[in-house]
């Protein structure tokens, strides 16, 4: 079996609401258990949330985070809106 601790960059894209469920724990198992971790969680359509967030972990400390503002709309806008934000942090942040 690999262990994750050694791959030196681990990226999690996930959707969130306002209460702590899989996509946070998943972020604090790997935030422990590898040397660089960089999440991008969008809000889910239905979520009040307004912005999406960009976190970078290195060996298990945070050491940046960006807050998106993104607009409710339909399911699928929301989506596209999600995907190239997305685009985005990767290739540019």
């Amino acid at each position: 079996m690999v262990s994750i601790k050694n791959n030196s960059l681990v990226v999690e894209a996930t959707h969130i609401t306002e209460i702590y469920g899989p996509a946070q724990a998943l972020e604090n198992y790997l935030k422990q258990n590898n040397s660089k971790l960089l999440i991008i969680a969008h809000p889910l359509p239905t979520s009040s949330l307004n912005y999406s967030i960009y976190k970078t972990y290195v060996n298990g400390c945070l050491r940046r985070i960006i807050r998106y503002r993104t607009f409710k709309s339909s399911e699928i806008i929301s989506y596209i809106q999600h995907f190239i934000l997305t685009l985005y942090i990767l290739y540019f942040i």
